[in-house]
């Protein structure tokens, strides 16, 4: 169907199409001819002139400007004049009922709902808004949604008529319009109506209106009614007692709310049913303006307090809006202003609401938005979620649409922009057969963050770090499959960073259990024909930032966008559809060197279950990917931006580069064009460059790096150097492998290579190992001094089988390499300088700092001898300690103590200026609510203020829950270098109540301290058989 679509114009003069009697034209020249045309700022003076009964009202109009939109659907033709009073006023006049005062009150009345239902039911009304008429356009919704009850956007299901598939071009900034028209052929449905919200970028809300009520249509006309003939009181009609008409009203409206509170109490029965702090699901919003329209009639007993009825029904309702009885007025606010969600989800579909699309929209405080092609279901619908049909598309009037081809996944490019036109601020990227298993918790949304950058070189492979060693991305180099990952990262900001944080990742990817995102040559040689691929990544490592200077391929099914990263959303069309967000990652991630951003990856977060297809095709779309990316890396790491140029000149000369290198076509280039102008259109902020800066992978280097020499404390290092090594989980194989070992065969082979004769000594203790088994602890075993690294062998077979999760802790990295080598496997380490074991604690700070997803943090020394399976039922929701019972009382007032560290400088006097910091009470984070509430734990704790206990911590557990306080204190108190036998029980006494706090005895074994004396730390086998036993 032909659409003609003329732009506003300026004219003095028009030509009416709409038609309809002579009483009800409403051209130009007729409306000069009559006296009764009144603006709307003097409508108050109008009602005054009319409250006597044959008054008649003579109002000269001001000289106008007149602007005509003509529209054409279908047959129906519509020119609707805009006409501003004067140049004194911007106020916008809204002349329906203009004719009415030329007749007495009852005449008026009369003709007022004759000519009502004649231009409601048979023609247009089109409304400009201003602030004039914004008001009155705040109580239509109210009537309109109990009317609306089939409310939808009109783009998703298919009318013969109107077709609405124009483009608005010329429309001011300022312009928005609401359309009341009636479809004579809708779904074979007569009488049915539209409402259209227009506005600078087009059509851009539809709802369909249902003809099923009359109560709305007579509030509507009897509030314009009394404005049009003068009439302050509608009771004044009636002829009925006032007493018996106040009654009736009274009593009618107390029914409707009645009834409305108990469709409330229904509503709020459906499932599911979405609402918290942070979001207004479905049903809650419909319960907001179902009760705002129940709390309405109430007020219009409260209009003879005021002049004119019609100002006190929007006084009084403005006044509901404020004190939150109601929330309608928001359905005509612009989009972006109606949106109470920072947080979008952008999915692209071709199905009906699947499962996975439909959890993701019960997520709490995100909202969905589904872009559709040519093959999505026209009446696609689910809760808190977002359709954006073709039609849809059209009308938002995007300048990147016409750039974008159907049947392509690159029309997530619109939803992109529809949720930044709503106020994102972070955009989850994902598809229709994605899962997210942790409510997108796990994700960074602060604006720093402490944890691993990636310390190698070029490139990284995400799915090493998470436990897979044999696998790779879709978009990995195959050249660089056999090749493995460093091992080696940083725990700490650089020293030319003020901040103890990472600047938080700006573009952010989990990793996906199940049918991971491999490519076709994966699949072709390691996935069975008979089964899908069932992938799990180490769900306990820690995330990991990947630094400037080094790519890593991520994809578009299962990332988060941060504000700041918004630009590099933008997927090309000049590809195929299995290159085209990998090409993507690669260019934004060099981009983001510009700007100082990163991207960062994540423990498992989400399963996916890929749908069947071909593999063969997977490769022919693949192909170019193979052979390019290589080449593309080199480009991408040589190319160079000049300083002189913008970011977002960058942005086009990067693009415009790689066309001319055949890494993607030309039409490239035009789109980033469109896509840089629709965001700045929307308002948003174009990024800095961050000039004559070493990237982190040029300014940190860890070759020649050694921490063990005297002077670490006076010139400390700026960074920490870790050792990282995954849990390895089982590869995907074509042919099943053997089943492993289980845990306690496994820790019995491994303490048999030891000593032979342990199995019988040590053969009862099966069944208890068989259940401890601590997959969500991490163990941090610290080495107080570096000549011992050689007892990891005994450590790991002790410890390794039932705690997955170990990082062992000292002085020296590459003396532990040299002691551990031998022994046919890697082991995590952190370096750090502990000053002969004084200042151990710093083990338990940067293993919280690395941000391991684990329920808590055993620390233990490495001459101990550790009964864990009396941890088994300790709660691992607060401390745990060995040390209660063997603490000594220190009176800090008193300088001299029997206990030597006390008088040393990492006693009382470390601890008195550390003291005097926590209680000036500066500069603490947000998750410190005051160190003053500390103090007072400590205090009661002890029993006094005077009083601390110290005590030998050889073994301590810190849950999650309470690992960013104790980071933070123990931080303090090593900034004065405090003794580790004073800050761990100061720190946990802080931090704990006496109730809470968990304690055990006689589960450890000091080798230093009891009667082993093996000069190595540990006593023979045997002897360790018999204290296990």
């Amino acid at each position: 169907m032909t659409v003609d679509y003329m732009a506003l114009h300026a004219s003095h003069h028009r030509e009416s199409s709409v038609d309809c009697e002579p009483l009800f034209d409403m051209t130009a020249t007729n409306r000069a001819s009559i006296p009764g045309v009144v603006p709307l700022e003097d409508q108050t003076a109008s009602n005054q002139a009319g409250s006597e009964e044959d008054k008649r009202v003579d109002t000269p109009t001001e000289p106008q400007t007149e602007t005509n939109l003509s529209v054409k659907v279908g047959s129906d033709t519509i020119q609707v004049i805009k006409s501003k009073q004067s140049l004194r006023s911007s106020v916008e006049t809204i002349e329906i009922f203009e004719h009415m005062t030329n007749y007495t009150k009852l005449e008026r009345t009369q003709l007022f709902i004759q000519q009502a239902k004649a231009i409601y039911f048979k023609k247009f009304l089109l409304f400009r808004r201003s602030w004039g008429t914004s008001l009155f356009l705040i109580l239509l919704p109210m009537f309109l949604t109990l009317l609306g009850i089939n409310q939808r956007l009109g783009s998703q299901r298919k009318a013969k008529s109107p077709d609405l598939l124009f483009t608005v071009k010329r429309f001011p900034p300022d312009l928005r319009y609401l359309v009341f028209y009636k479809s004579d052929d809708f779904h074979q449905v007569s009488d049915h109506y539209r409402i259209m919200i227009m506005e600078k970028k087009g059509v851009v809300e539809h709802f369909d209106l249902e003809p099923v009520s009359v109560i709305p249509f007579m509030m509507m006309f009897s509030l314009t009614q009394e404005r049009a003939i003068g009439s302050k009181h509608l009771q004044d009609l009636t002829g009925v007692n006032p007493v018996a008409y106040w009654l009736a009203t009274y009593i009618f409206d107390s029914s409707v709310y009645l009834l409305i509170v108990m469709l409330i109490v229904m509503s709020l029965q459906q499932e599911p049913v979405i609402y918290d702090n942070q979001t207004r699901g479905f049903v809650m919003y419909i319960v907001l303006m179902i009760y705002g329209q129940a709390f309405f009639p109430y007020l219009y007993a409260l209009q003879f307090y005021f002049e004119n009825p019609t100002k006190a029904s929007i006084t009084l309702m403005m006044a509901s809006l404020l004190i939150g009885k109601s929330s309608p007025a928001t359905l005509l606010k612009k989009s972006a202003d109606v949106s109470p969600f920072e947080k979008w989800i952008v999915v692209t579909s071709i199905h009906p609401p699947t499962d996975d699309v439909k959890y993701l929209a019960q997520l709490p405080g995100w909202r969905v938005v589904v872009v559709g092609d040519v093959k999505s279901p026209a009446n696609w619908s689910f809760l808190n979620c977002e359709f954006l049909s073709i039609e849809k598309q059209q009308l938002l009037n995007f300048k990147i649409t016409d750039s974008l081809p159907y049947k392509s996944y690159a029309r997530k490019n619109i939803g992109y922009l529809y949720a930044i036109l709503n106020g994102a601020k972070y955009i989850y990227e994902t598809d229709d057969d994605n899962r997210p298993s942790d409510h997108l918790e796990g994700f960074i949304y602060t604006p720093e963050t402490s944890g691993l950058m990636y310390a190698g070189k070029k490139l990284f492979n995400p799915y090493q770090h998470f436990g897979q060693s044999t696998l790779w991305p879709r978009g990995y180099p195959l050249s660089k499959i056999g090749a493995a990952n460093s091992r080696s990262y940083w725990c700490s900001p650089p020293f030319l960073m003020l901040s103890n944080s990472w600047t938080s990742p700006t573009i952010q990817q989990g990793t996906v259990d199940g049918d991971p995102d491999v490519d076709a040559i994966f699949r072709l040689t390691r996935k069975s024909v008979t089964s899908p691929l069932n992938v799990t990544f180490d769900s306990h490592a820690p995330p990991v930032l990947v630094p400037q200077g080094v790519f890593s391929p991520f994809n578009s099914q299962n990332t988060l966008f941060h504000e700041r990263a918004f630009w590099a959303l933008l997927i090309p069309t000049g590809t195929t559809f299995r290159m085209c967000d990998i090409w993507r990652g690669y260019w934004a991630q060099r981009l983001m060197w510009e700007i100082g951003d990163r991207l960062a990856f994540f423990p498992p977060n989400a399963h996916q279950n890929r749908s069947a297809h071909s593999y063969m095709e997977d490769a022919e779309d693949e192909k170019d990917m193979y052979f390019q990316t290589d080449t593309l890396i080199d480009f991408l790491t040589n190319w160079t931006c000049p300083s002189s140029m913008t970011f977002f000149q960058c942005v086009l000369k990067l693009t415009s580069d790689m066309a001319d290198k055949h890494f993607w076509k030309s039409e490239e280039i035009e789109l980033t064009s469109r896509w840089l102008e629709d965001l700045l259109e929307l308002g948003y902020p174009e990024p800095k460059r961050v000039r004559n800066i070493l990237s982190d992978y040029e300014t940190l280097k860890l070759e020649n790096v050694n921490i063990n020499n005297d002077n670490a404390y006076k010139n400390p290092t700026p960074f920490t150097n870790i050792t990282f090594i995954p849990v390895e989980q089982k590869s995907p194989q074509v042919a099943a492998l053997n089943e492993e070992d289980p845990i306690p065969q496994k820790a019995f082979k491994s303490l048999s290579k030891i000593c032979p004769n342990i199995t019988t000594m040590v053969s009862g203790l099966n069944s208890t190992l068989s259940s401890n088994y601590y997959y969500d602890i991490l163990l941090v075993i610290v080495f107080n001094l570096p000549g011992f690294y050689s007892n990891v062998r005994y450590l790991d077979a002790l410890y390794g089988q039932v705690f997955p999760n170990i990082i062992y802790c000292g002085d020296n990295a590459s003396l532990f390499v040299e002691q551990t080598q031998h022994l046919g496997k890697q082991f995590s380490f952190i370096e750090e300088p502990l000053d002969s074991g004084t200042v151990n604690y710093m083990c338990a700070v940067r293993a919280i700092e690395m941000n391991f997803s684990v329920k808590g943090f055993l620390i233990m020394g490495d001459d101990v001898l550790f009964k864990h399976w009396a941890f088994l039922n300790s709660s691992k929701d607060h401390f745990w300690t060995t040390f209660e019972g063997r603490y000594i009382s220190i009176n800090i007032s008193q300088s001299n103590h029997r206990w030597f560290w006390w008088n040393s400088e990492k006693g009382k006097e470390a601890f008195d200026k550390t003291l005097e910091d926590l209680k000036s009470n500066l500069s603490i984070p947000h998750f410190i609510n005051s160190t003053s509430l500390f103090l007072d734990s400590l205090w009661t704790f002890t029993g006094s203020s005077d009083l601390i206990e110290a005590a030998i911590c050889d073994v301590y557990y810190i849950p999650a829950s309470k690992r960013l306080q104790t980071s933070w204190f123990m931080k303090k108190f090593h900034q004065n270098r405090v003794f580790s036998e004073i800050v761990v029980p100061t720190v946990v006494r802080g931090l704990e109540t006496k109730k809470d706090l968990s304690t055990t005895e006689n589960n450890i074994y000091d080798v230093y301290r009891g009667t082993l004396e093996q000069p190595n730390g540990l006593g023979t086998v045997s002897e360790v058989a018999y204290y296990l036993s």
